[in-house]
């Protein structure tokens, strides 16, 4: 590219582009991007089969719920839901608690290192690599950066598929309590 400095900007970056080009110079960007910064999954990482990560994340969508509730949603017997369950708790995934509206039913929810668990599973970038790029830029110029990608990502608004963009950039919440009425039964 014509004017390409040792950082890949060109002499003429201040200058207006037109969408097209904005959208060339951006998937550019975002490849090198990801090839610099994805994650690599850590040998020593806990592994999760496909039905384990099913619960998490269904669990995580529908809230607290009763393994009877779960054999329902999964077609599985309770036997085969209830083991699973115990699994997923003994490795400090899942936490069991007595339903607050009737004591007689416990609840199944996600403890913080399930949370945890499957934030790290959605990841695509190492934070610590990225942490370590952000240190080398300003801080003036790392808070304007990220304000205008924020206000890049919202602008999108819902895409074809459904999904708002601007969910995708929240992070979640930092609770560490099981949620109590917020969902429906």
């Amino acid at each position: 590219m014509q004017g390409e400095g040792e950082h890949g900007t060109t002499a003429d970056s201040d200058l207006p582009v037109d969408a097209a080009e904005a959208a060339r110079r951006f998937h550019a960007a975002f490849r090198s991007a990801f090839r610099r910064f994805h994650r690599v999954v850590d040998v020593g990482a806990p592994r999760f089969s496909p039905e384990s990560m099913a619960v998490l994340h269904h669990l995580r969508r529908s809230g607290p719920m009763t393994v009877r509730e779960a054999c329902e949603h999964f077609g599985r017997s309770q036997a085969s839901v209830s083991e699973l369950f115990s699994r997923l708790e003994k490795r400090g995934l899942l936490l069991r608690y007595a339903d607050e509206r009737d004591r007689r039913r416990t609840l199944v929810w996600l403890s913080e290192s399930g949370l945890e668990a499957l934030d790290n599973e959605a990841g695509v970038l190492c934070e610590r690599r990225l942490a370590q790029a952000f240190e080398a830029i300003p801080s003036e110029q790392r808070t304007t950066f990220l304000q205008q990608l924020e206000r890049f990502v919202h602008s999108v608004g819902v895409d074809a598929s459904g999904i708002d963009a601007s969910s995708v950039a929240t992070p979640r919440s930092q609770s560490k309590k099981p949620p109590t009425g917020e969902y429906e039964r």
